[in-house]
């Protein structure tokens, strides 16, 4: 929908908790009111402790907070505006396997500096991959000291939407590197269909 016809937006951060269903919109809104497809009455999320400053009252909460086991659903919002007027309702539909998806990919390609680190432990230097969870991965290469024909596979976890960010007690998320390794080349390609560019990390 375009954002004129629909100015709520949703983005969903899932932890072990739950989800938080965090809403932006390009209105200015003093009092945000949802409610979930099958219920009979729109809730309030209630006022955050500070003043906007474009209308100078409390913050509308733009957070609702939901179950682990919430399935996909559609979510119906309405604002008010600057003088109390009524808008909406507003459709959202909320599916939690492409939301798990999005944020599992947003959370990595935040941090691609990350995503291999070094140490030196008894005597044998290691690197720890940081892109492990199918929840957005597809697939991750690697290769010694070579980034232009990545030739080896690193196994990634499959994806428990019940516990995402769980990991089995016999996985390594490790790699011994070879004698006199210089730098380890990774890509990722995510479940989105894109990848990475080639990162490198080097042992020193």
């Amino acid at each position: 929908d375009s954002i004129l016809k629909n100015p709520i937006k949703l983005q969903a951060l899932r932890s072990n908790s739950g989800w938080s269903l965090n809403t932006s919109s390009i209105d200015v809104i003093t009092e945000l009111l949802y409610r979930f497809e099958g219920d009979d009455k729109f809730t309030s999320t209630g006022f955050l402790n500070f003043l906007d400053p474009r209308t100078g009252k409390k913050m509308a909460n733009p957070v609702i907070n939901a179950p682990p086991d919430l399935g996909k659903t559609k979510i119906y919002f309405k604002h008010k505006g600057l003088g109390g007027e009524e808008h909406g309702p507003f459709e959202v539909v909320f599916d939690p396997g492409s939301a798990l998806v999005d944020q599992s990919i947003s959370m990595l390609k935040q941090i691609p500096g990350s995503w291999a680190t070094y140490r030196f432990f008894q005597e044998r230097g290691m690197f720890y991959l940081r892109p492990t969870s199918g929840c957005g991965v597809d697939k991750v290469i690697y290769a010694w000291d070579n980034d232009k024909i990545l030739d080896k596979e690193f196994p990634i976890i499959e994806c428990d939407s019940d516990n995402p960010y769980a990991h089995p007690p016999d996985y390594k998320n490790f790699l011994y590197a070879p004698t006199g390794t210089k730098f380890i080349a990774v890509q990722v390609f995510f479940k989105d269909g894109t990848k990475s560019k080639v990162r490198i990390t080097k042992s020193k």
